[in-house]
Order: C-alpha cells, then structure tokens, then sequence
C-alpha cells in the first residue's frame, strides 16, 4: 500500500491530547464522534452523513496514515480527509470490497484521538459542532 494522503480539516480547537470519548452510529447512516480536548476540557461532535463504513482503532494501528502527516498538522487538527493510501484504498484490494464499485464514490476521513482513531467512509463532508457554553 502506498503512503497516505492527508489533508487538514479545520477544527474549534487542537492540543496534543484529544480524546475521542463516544461514537454513535444510526441506523439511518449517521455517524456522531464526539472528541474532548484533556488540556482544555473543551469538546465537539463530528457529524457524518450517509456514512458507508467507519472503525475505530488504537492510534498505532493506524500509525500509516497519520506519520507522514507535517507535525504543524497535528498540532492544528484531529480531522483529516484521507486522499489516498488509507483505509478505503487497503480494503479495495479485495475483489469483495463492494463499495468500491458504488458511484459516487465515499471520501475517507479520518479523526485522530490521542489513542483511539477513527475512520469513515462518507458520501458527505463532516460537520464539526462546538456547544456553546453557558455562564451563570
């Protein structure tokens, strides 16, 4: 398999130590990853519509699509769309791979937590929701 393909989504906030804390799957093909800053204590959801697959992995299982990464990169985001070389591209070395025949064609993103990683195959671009936060 060749390299990875990366390329920075924008998100609310970054540090070194985002934790992916649920994720949610529907039914009706959504996906919900809500993420938590450890430093801040500051966290989003990622919405993903019309999700065609998704895993969740230790960050070292995944070392392949996020090493090659520049490291202002992961000092800036942990959503990323996967371009080539991650995990749509390795399951479609299999015959039986049936997505990789559909049209259109999924787009690999990839949400990196400080151990847990998770990636999607979606139809749709994420949407990155920070609630706001109430003072008394």
């Amino acid at each position: 398999m060749r390299r990875a393909v990366t390329r920075p989504i924008g998100v609310p906030f970054s540090d070194d130590s985002i934790k992916v804390v649920s994720l949610r799957w529907t039914e009706a093909g959504g996906a919900f990853i809500d993420v938590l800053s450890k430093r801040s204590g500051r966290i989003c959801t990622v919405t993903f519509e019309h999700v065609a697959g998704l895993r969740l992995l230790d960050e070292l299982d995944l070392a392949s699509v996020w090493m090659d990464v520049e490291k202002a990169d992961l000092r800036s985001t942990w959503l990323f769309r996967v371009d080539e070389g991650g995990w749509y591209e390795l399951e479609s070395t299999r015959s039986d791979f049936y997505t990789q025949h559909e049209s259109p064609r999924p787009v690999e993103f990839l949400v990196a937590g400080y151990r847990e990683c998770v990636s999607i195959l979606s139809l749709a671009e994420p949407v990155v929701h920070e609630p706001e936060t109430r003072t008394a």
